[in-house]
C-alpha cells in the first residue's frame, strides 16, 4: 500500500499477487496512466512521486519460470541423465508427461556457437535467459522456449530436451518472415510460432503458415510475465488443464 498526501489525496494499492510477474517497465507504465488521470498531472512527475517505494525486486524470465515450476516440485521431481529438470507428472495428460521440463543454461562457449548458428547477436535479455535457461516446456508442452539441442540417444528423456532452434530458423522458417527476426518458441495446440526482433526486443505470435501476427508484447519479460500468468490459471495445483484446450493459446488480438 502506498499512500500519497497534498492538495490531493490517494491510495494506490502497489501489491500484486504473488503468483503475477510485470515487467518493471510495464508497472510503471500502468502507474503513469493511472497517476496521471487520478492526480490530474504530468505521468512523469507522478512516477517520479512513487519511485521512492517501487523497491521490490523482480524476477527475470529465468526466475519466473522457475519459481513457478517448483510450485509442482511436490507432485514430482527428477532430473535427466541430460541435466533437464522435471517437476510435476501430469499422467492425465501422458505416461511419462511432465509438467514443466527446464534444461539447465548454456556456457558462453555454447552461447557463442548458438550465435554462429543463426548468424545473429542476440539480444542481452534474451541471451540472459538462454544462459539461466537452455529453452523449456512449460505446463505439458502447452508452450515450448527452443534451445540449442545437443547430440542425445533416442529415449524417452530425449523428448524433454528443448526443440532445436537452430532447425527452426535454418530449416522450418515461415516464408517470407523478415530478417532480424528470431523464431524462439511455439505453441503446441495450432503451431502458432513465437518470435523475437532483434533490433526492438518485442515478441510476437504468429500463424505457422503465413506468418500473419496473432498477439505481440512489448518486451521478452512481458511475454513471459503475461503467459505464465495465463497459463497457470487454466491449471490447478495437480496441473490439471481446467478449461477447454484451445484456450492453451492467447485470444488473437
Amino acid at each position: 500500500m502506498v499512500r500519497l498526501r497534498g492538495t490531493k489525496a490517494i491510495t494506490l494499492i502497489a501489491s500484486r499477487p504473488p503468483h503475477i510477474w510485470l515487467a518493471p517497465q510495464t508497472i510503471l507504465n500502468l502507474l503513469r496512466l493511472a497517476l496521471s488521470t487520478w492526480l490530474n498531472t504530468a505521468g512523469t512527475t507522478a512516477i517520479q512521486l512513487l519511485e521512492p517505494y517501487l523497491t521490490e525486486p523482480f524476477l527475470n524470465p529465468a526466475e519466473a519460470i522457475l519459481q513457478i515450476a517448483e510450485r509442482f516440485r511436490a507432485l514430482g521431481y527428477r532430473e535427466t541423465a541430460q541435466g533437464v529438470r522435471l517437476f510435476g507428472p501430469v499422467p492425465s495428460v501422458a505416461r511419462h508427461a511432465w509438467c514443466h521440463a527446464l534444461p539447465h543454461g548454456l556456457s558462453s562457449q555454447e552461447l557463442d556457437q548458438l550465435c554462429r548458428a543463426l548468424r545473429i547477436a542476440l539480444p542481452s535479455d534474451y541471451a540472459q535467459l538462454m544462459a539461466e535457461m537452455n529453452g523449456a516446456h512449460l505446463f505439458a508442452g502447452a508452450l515450448a522456449l527452443y534451445g540449442l539441442r545437443p547430440q542425445a540417444a533416442r529415449d524417452i528423456d530425449s523428448a524433454f530436451l528443448p526443440f532445436d532452434i537452430v532447425t527452426a530458423n535454418a530449416h522450418e522458417r515461415p516464408i517470407g518472415l523478415e530478417g532480424g527476426v528470431l523464431v524462439i518458441g511455439g505453441y503446441r495446440f495450432d503451431g502458432s510460432l513465437v518470435t523475437l526482433d532483434v533490433a526492438n526486443g518485442s515478441i510476437r505470435r504468429i500463424d505457422r503458415g503465413n506468418g500473419a501476427r496473432l498477439n505481440s508484447w512489448a518486451c521478452l519479460a512481458d511475454f513471459i510475465s503475461a503467459e505464465l500468468q495465463r497459463l497457470d490459471a487454466l491449471h490447478d495445483a495437480n496441473a490439471t488443464l481446467l478449461a477447454p484446450r484451445e484456450m492453451l493459446v492467447p485470444s488473437v488480438i
